[in-house]
C-alpha cells in the first residue's frame, strides 16, 4: 500500500510541476491539475517509447517531483484544516485499498500487464500484436503505467494510477461543494476499476469534468484534455466530440492550439502501425504493409468477437456472424443480458434522456451543445459498443447533478468521514466477490484477502510458465491458463498460439 502511494505522489508533483511550468496550474483543482499535467506525460510518453524502453523515463519524471516538492510549500493540494485534512486521508484509503486486493479484472490478465511490461522494457515493439492481438489495444494510459514498472517490485502495482485520478476528482468535488450522495454512486461505480490500469476510469472521470467545468475550461486546458483522451481508448471517440464546445465558444484560441490534438493523433497512429501494421487498429487499415501487419481476416474476426460477447452471444467471431442480428434484435438482446447489465443500460437510457432535457436550455452560439452531444453520444455507443462501462460517465453526471440540486440531500461535514467508512467496506466487498473468477484465467488461486494483503500485497497469484524452445527462439507457456497474467515474457497461451496460427500469425518463428 506505502509504495503504491509514494508512486502516486511522484506522478502527483511532477503533474503540478508541468502544470506550473505551463502556467496552467490552479490550486482549488486537484483533479485539472492532474490530468493536465499527466497530459504533457502522455505526450512525451507515447513519442520516446517508440525508441526507448520506457522504464527509462522514471529517473526525470522523480526529477520533476523532486523540483515540485523544493520548489512549492506542501503538495499543491490547497489549504486544509484539519477535518479535510481526516477527510483527505480517508478519500486517499477509499482509492487506495482497492488497488492493492487481488487483481480480478480479466483484461489486466489477458494484456494490461503483459503490455506494460513490455512497453516499460523493451518499448514499443514492431509487431507486438503479433504475440498477441489484444496487446494492439493497449491505450496510453499503459504507456504511462509502463514508466513506473520496475523488474522485482512489479507485486505492487506501482503503475496503477486509477486510484490517484479519483481521489483527485473527489477530493475537488468536495472543494467545490458537490453534494457527497452525488458522489457515493462515482465511489462504488468506479471501484471495480481501481484493482486494475483500465483505461476506462480516466474516460469515465474527465467526461464528468468536461461538462460540470465547460464553463471554466480556457482554450489550452481543452486542446490539451481532447489531446489526452487521443489514445486513452477506441471507445473515447464520442468524447472526442466535445472539441465542437471550444470551437463554439472560442474559435480563434482553440484553433490555434489544435496542433496539440493533432499531434496526439499522429503518435496514436504510429503506434498503432508499429504494433499492428494497421494505423487505425483495430479498424483494417493496413495502408502501409510491412511483414508484421496483421490479416484483416483476423481484425474482423476480432471484432466481431468483441461485439458477440457485449450483445451475449458468445465469445467468438463465429457467434457474431452467424447471428448477424439487425437494429431492432440488437435493441433486444441488450434486454436479454444479465440483470445487472440490463439495469446499466436502462440507466444509461434514462440518464441520457435526463441530461437532454436539463441541458436544453443551456446554448452556445444558439446551439443547445450538450443536448445534442449526449444524444449523439447515446446513439453512437449503441452502433459501435453499448457495454455499460463505455458510457459510465453519463449517469454519473446525471446523478452529481440532481444531487446537486436537491438540498435535502446535502449532509453536514462531520458525516462525511462515516459515509466514507461505508464507502471502503462497500469496495473491499464489490472487489473481493470478483477473485473467485481468477482460478478460470490464471489457473492458481489467489492470495487470502486480509491483514496482510493490504500491509503487503500479492495482487497476482504466481503461474508456473513453462519455458518453450521453438526453432530456435523462446517464449513461456503458462500451464494450461488461458492469459499470461504476470508470467514472464514472452508469453504465450495456447489458446492465443492456436488463433494466431489459424490465420499463419506466427510470431515465435525466428
Amino acid at each position: 500500500m506505502l509504495s503504491l502511494i509514494i508512486s502516486w505522489l511522484v506522478l502527483w508533483l511532477s503533474s503540478v510541476r508541468i502544470t506550473h511550468v505551463l502556467k496552467l496550474h490552479r490550486a482549488d483543482r486537484p483533479f485539472g491539475n492532474l490530468i493536465i499535467g499527466t497530459g504533457i506525460l502522455l505526450f512525451a510518453v507515447q513519442m520516446l517509447g517508440l525508441f526507448f524502453p520506457l522504464n527509462m523515463l522514471l529517473i526525470p519524471v522523480t526529477a520533476l517531483a523532486i523540483w515540485e516538492l523544493f520548489s512549492q510549500r506542501g503538495l499543491g493540494l490547497g489549504n486544509f484544516n484539519r477535518r479535510e485534512k481526516g477527510v483527505f486521508v480517508l478519500i486517499l484509503l477509499v482509492c487506495n485499498i482497492p488497488g492493492v486486493l487481488p487483481v480480478w479484472i480479466n483484461d489486466d490478465s489477458s494484456y494490461y500487464l503483459p503490455s506494460i511490461k513490455w512497453f516499460a522494457t523493451e518499448g514499443i515493439n514492431p509487431g507486438l500484436s503479433q504475440w498477441n492481438i489484444r496487446y494492439g489495444l493497449a491505450s496510453s494510459w499503459h504507456l504511462l503505467a509502463s514508466v513506473f514498472y520496475l523488474p522485482g517490485i512489479s507485486p505492487d502495482r506501482v503503475w496503477n494510477f486509477n486510484g490517484l485520478i479519483l481521489a483527485a476528482f473527489l477530493l475537488e468535488s468536495l472543494k467545490n461543494r458537490h453534494s457527497v450522495f452525488g458522489l457515493i454512486p462515482v465511489i462504488l461505480l468506479c471501484a471495480p476499476f481501481l484493482n486494475a490500469p483500465s483505461p476506462d476510469l480516466p474516460l469515465v472521470l474527465i467526461t464528468i469534468y468536461v461538462v460540470i467545468n465547460h464553463n471554466r475550461l480556457s482554450a489550452a486546458e481543452w486542446a490539451i484534455l481532447v489531446a489526452v483522451v487521443v489514445g486513452l481508448k477506441a471507445t473515447g471517440v464520442s468524447l472526442l466530440l466535445v472539441a465542437g464546445y471550444p470551437l463554439l465558444k472560442m474559435p480563434r484560441q482553440f484553433i490555434r492550439l489544435s496542433w496539440l490534438p493533432l499531434l496526439a493523433v499522429f503518435l496514436w497512429m504510429a503506434r498503432n502501425q508499429v504494433t499492428s501494421g494497421h494505423l487505425f487498429f483495430p479498424v483494417d487499415s493496413a495502408w502501409i504493409k510491412t511483414t508484421h501487419t496483421l490479416p484483416h481476416t483476423m481484425l474482423q474476426e476480432f471484432r466481431d468477437g468483441v461485439l458477440a460477447e457485449i450483445y451475449g452471444l458468445g465469445f467468438s467471431g463465429e457467434s457474431w456472424r452467424n447471428a448477424t442480428p439487425a437494429f431492432g434484435q440488437r435493441i433486444r438482446l441488450l434486454f436479454e443480458l444479465r440483470p445487472y447489465k440490463v439495469g446499466m443500460n436502462v440507466l444509461i437510457l434514462a440518464a441520457t434522456l435526463f441530461l437532454v432535457w436539463s441541458y436544453r436550455k443551456e446554448k452556445t452560439r444558439n446551439i443547445p451543445f450538450w443536448s445534442v452531444w449526449f444524444a449523439i453520444s447515446l446513439l453512437m455507443w449503441f452502433l459501435l459498443a453499448p457495454n455499460y462501462r463505455f458510457l459510465l460517465g453519463i449517469p454519473l453526471i446525471a446523478g452529481m447533478r440532481l444531487m446537486d440540486r436537491q438540498q435535502i440531500f446535502r449532509v453536514s461535514e462531520r458525516r462525511i468521514p462515516v459515509i466514507l467508512l461505508l464507502c471502503i467496506l462497500s469496495e473491499i466487498w464489490i472487489n473481493t466477490r470478483g477473485t473467485r473468477l481468477l482460478r478460470k484465467v490464471s489457473c492458481v488461486d489467489s492470495e487470502p484477502t486480509g491483514t496482510e494483503q493490504l500491509l503487503f500485497p500479492v495482487p497476482y497469484p504466481e503461474i508456473h510458465a513453462e519455458k518453450i524452445i521453438n526453432t530456435g527462439s523462446a517464449y513461456y507457456r503458462p500451464g494450461d491458463c488461458i492469459y499470461c497474467g504476470d508470467a514472464p515474457l514472452p508469453c504465450l497461451p495456447d489458446t492465443v498460439k492456436r488463433t494466431h496460427e489459424s490465420y499463419g500469425v506466427k510470431p515465435w518463428s525466428p
